[in-house]
């Protein structure tokens, strides 16, 4: 991907997004994803330089600039100077290995700034021939540790981000070109379901104590199932006793099914692997997404008639948080 060229879909005339904006504001968006320094969609961008390139007063520039922004989910950091195209490699991608490399060299030029953690994000938009490179050139750039507690941070969230992007890529066909990753075409609903389900879990709080499952007894069951992990543990032990809680709290979920499924998905995506700190938090949205999807395929009679959670859901799953957020703690100690 030669610095000189760079690729713009022709359908960008038709996206309502873009249409809904000025003659302008269309003119700073070709601008942007066409001039100055970038092969990456994350470099140093200076609005004075784009005025003057268009003819524009800097003020005039800047308003436009904001709201192509807002409306292409672009991401700028006024402090640093320095602007991310989240989907840059869509329509962008390297040919090889060798030349994203030679593009990610381009992060030495760049000062510091928090858009690096959306820019680790955008590894989606690549094909996974290219996601080692990928992460051998931000290890290059800002360290090994500072990774890895980027990894921790973003978490589930990158997994989620991922998922999304895919159904967007795929549409309907995405559940028969990903077999393995059965429940990730729900992935989109799942934002919605969790706000309200902690709206509820506010009002349901007082009736969770009951509910408040027993600390975990160390070392009293043998394990049922062991996931690989990545980072300082290389596994996760999943045990009886787990599972017996598990099944306490999603009472008609075959909870041993759905963590082999688990175990299955991490397995076909080792890329996607968790931290052991993490697993808990992982078990526990996979358990919950296999019961929203029963609950929209059967419509079963647990819930009220507008879709809200009845009395039992909320204090189960009031129940799993605070056993998760145990979990989470005797882990960290």
């Amino acid at each position: 991907m030669a610095q000189r060229y760079r690729k713009i879909d022709p359908r960008i005339w038709n996206d309502e997004k873009f249409r809904a904006l000025s003659r302008e504001e269309k003119l700073i968006a070709l601008y942007v994803l066409t001039a100055q320094s970038n092969r990456l969609g994350f470099f140093k961008f200076s609005k004075a330089l784009a005025a003057e390139d268009l003819n524009m007063p800097v003020e005039t520039f800047s308003k436009g600039f904001d709201k192509v922004c807002k409306a292409l989910a672009w991401r700028f950091d006024e402090e640093a100077r320095v602007l991310l195209i989240p989907k840059w490699f869509r329509y962008n991608c390297p040919d090889n290995p060798n030349t994203l490399k030679s593009c990610l060299e381009d992060l030495h030029e760049l000062p510091r700034t928090p858009l690096v953690s959306e820019f680790a994000l955008c590894v989606q938009y690549l094909p996974q021939a290219l996601h080692e490179t990928f992460r051998k050139g931000l290890e290059e750039r800002y360290g090994e540790r500072y990774l890895e507690r980027l990894g921790e941070r973003l978490g589930e969230r990158y997994q989620e981000r991922y998922l999304e992007r895919l159904g967007e890529r795929y549409g309907e066909r995405y559940p028969q070109r990903m077999p393995h990753q059965e429940q990730e075409q729900e992935q989109e609903q799942e934002k919605e379901q969790e706000q309200e389900q902690e709206v509820e879990v506010s009002s349901a709080r007082s009736q969770a104590i009951d509910a408040k499952p027993p600390p975990e007894q160390v070392g009293s069951s043998p394990p049922f199932l062991v996931f690989p992990t990545r980072g300082k543990e290389d596994s996760f032990s999943i045990t009886d006793q787990d599972v017996a809680e598990y099944e306490r709290l999603y009472p008609g979920l075959d909870v041993r099914c759905e963590l082999r499924k688990a175990l299955a998905w991490i397995r076909a995506s080792p890329d996607r692997m968790k931290t052991a700190k993490g697993m808990p938090r992982f078990i526990v949205n996979w358990l919950n997404r296999a019961v929203d999807s029963a609950r929209v395929t059967t419509r079963g009679p647990t819930a009220t008639a507008n879709g809200a959670l009845s009395d039992l859901e909320r204090r189960n799953l009031e129940a799993t948080r605070l056993w998760l957020a145990q979990k989470e703690q005797q882990h960290a100690n």
